[in-house]
């Protein structure tokens, strides 16, 4: 069941590179990602005003932890490190070299906690690699600062799986999920004004804004959907899931986000694309059967 509600998070992220994309029309990539938690930051406090109404616990636990401060700090600086590589690199190789994420997480398992993990796993990765290469159709002729930035980026993603693992196991998916967002949409702000200067919020009020497709409607994609919902999920998931796993799982993003961007922007899908798809599909689909996925019983 849990595997199924990883996969339903990958769908809402594919699904919100199609509002990054109406985002980017009016706002730079810095605050594209920063007004997405600064938007989702101001949702979640209604949210969680009317939680503690209904509750009748302390405000201030619903705002702070020292775990999510971690969490959201390492999960920004990955979100913008991805942003800087993007603009530096090609949409090919940033795709690609962003799942490396799902490498660099056992790895890290292992590094830190001596984690061993079954052939089966290391298979099913290796084919889901592939698989990811062929959908961004790879063409690696030498490697840039850009593509250092995505590595870098994919670091720091694995680093956030793995503290979501080790904070999330007694706490309220949700809330835990809003003190992130609440800490990311704070650094966001004094990080966007040095980069990119005020952004232009009345671009998000005109007669055109409200037509679907705008940045506005970009916004309450990213806000709600995205940020709100999918990592809450995530978060909630990983209580029975072992990082590694969730790691591969979240592979299925790309297979996503290429679907959204042949249906709504005309994208290429190539036959070498449509095989990269399957592969994916194929992987991640053999690993409740190949591999033990419940935490307490797991075989890492």
């Amino acid at each position: 069941m849990k595997i199924i509600l990883l996969i339903l998070a990958t769908f809402i992220w594919g699904a919100g590179f199609v509002g990054t994309r109406w985002t980017l029309v009016d706002f730079g990539p810095v605050w594209s990602n920063g007004l997405r938690f600064v938007f989702a930051s101001l949702i979640g406090l209604l949210i969680t005003f009317a939680f503690s109404l209904i509750k009748k616990v302390n405000l201030r636990t619903l705002f702070y932890s020292r775990e999510a401060l971690y969490c959201g700090g390492v999960l920004w600086i990955a979100l913008q490190l991805q942003t800087i590589g993007i603009g530096l690199t090609s949409l090919s190789k940033s795709g690609f070299l962003t799942t490396f994420y799902a490498l660099f997480t056992p790895l890290f398992c292992f590094i830190l906690f001596g984690s061993r993990f079954k052939k089966a796993f290391w298979l099913l990765l290796l084919v889901s690699l592939v698989g990811v290469a062929m959908l961004c159709e790879l063409d690696i002729k030498k490697i840039n600062n850009g593509d250092l930035f995505i590595l870098a980026s994919a670091v720091f993603f694995s680093l956030h799986i793995i503290l979501v693992d080790r904070y999330c196991q007694n706490v309220d998916a949700f809330i835990f999920n809003i003190q992130q967002i609440h800490f990311i949409a704070i650094i966001s702000i004094p990080f966007g004004l040095y980069y990119e200067g005020m952004p232009a919020l009345e671009k998000l009020i005109t007669e055109n804004s409200y037509i679907f497709g705008s940045s506005l409607w970009g916004f309450i994609i990213l806000a709600l959907f995205s940020s709100i919902l999918a990592f809450s999920i995530q978060v909630y998931a990983q209580k029975g899931i072992a990082p590694h796993i969730v790691g591969l799982v979240f592979l299925m993003e790309s297979v996503f986000s290429t679907f959204f961007g042949y249906l709504l922007f005309d994208e290429r899908l190539t036959p070498l694309m449509i095989a990269g798809c399957i592969l994916i599909l194929v992987a991640i689909a053999m690993v409740p059967f190949q591999l033990k996925v419940n935490r307490k019983v797991a075989t890492y």
